[in-house]
C-alpha cells in the first residue's frame, strides 16, 4: 500500500520487487482482488508447467509447445496467455489485459488486444481463446482438462 501515485514511484516499486500494490486511497473489493489475482499467480508459478489441449506451457521458462513443435511467442504473447490460463472460465476485459500485458501507462487504443488475439490464436491455435462479445476474452479449456 503506497499512497504514492506517481510514474516514477509506481515504476521504482515494481523494479525493486513488488508483484502488484495499490495506492491509498482504495476499496476493500480492489484490494481483495489484487489478493486473489496473486495468489492464482503464486499457484500457476509453483505448478511450473502444464497441459491445455495441444499446448504445453512451462511456465519457468516462458516456452509453449504446440503438439511438441515449439511455438515461439514475444514476451507480452506469452503474458497474455498466462494470464489467459490463470484465470482460465474467467471472461478478461480488455482494460484488465491492456494493464496486465501492455503496462499501467499504456496510451494506445484498447484495440491491440484484438489484434494480440488474433496473432495468438495463429499461433496455438484458434479455437483456445473465445471472444465474449461485449466483455472480453477466456481461455476455452478442453474437457480433459477440467477433470
Amino acid at each position: 500500500v503506497s499512497v504514492r501515485d506517481g510514474e516514477r514511484d509506481k515504476v521504482a516499486l515494481l523494479e525493486l520487487g513488488a508483484d502488484d500494490f495499490v495506492t491509498k486511497p482504495f476499496s476493500a473489493r480492489e484490494l481483495v482482488a489484487r489478493i486473489r489475482t496473486n495468489l492464482r499467480h503464486k499457484v500457476v508459478a509453483e505448478a511450473g508447467r502444464t497441459e491445455v489441449g495441444e499446448l504445453s506451457i512451462d511456465f519457468h521458462r516462458a516456452e509453449v509447445f504446440r503438439k511438441g513443435v515449439k511455438v515461439i511467442l514475444s514476451r507480452q504473447e506469452f503474458e497474455f496467455l498466462r494470464l489467459l490460463h490463470e484465470n482460465r472460465h474467467r471472461v478478461l476485459s480488455r482494460s484488465f489485459l491492456v494493464e496486465r500485458v501492455w503496462g499501467y501507462d499504456f496510451d494506445g487504443d484498447e484495440r491491440v488486444v484484438d489484434t494480440a488475439v488474433k496473432r495468438l490464436r495463429r499461433k496455438v491455435g484458434a479455437g483456445l481463446i473465445e471472444t465474449v462479445r461485449g466483455r472480453g476474452y477466456r481461455m476455452q479449456s478442453p474437457a480433459a482438462d477440467e477433470a
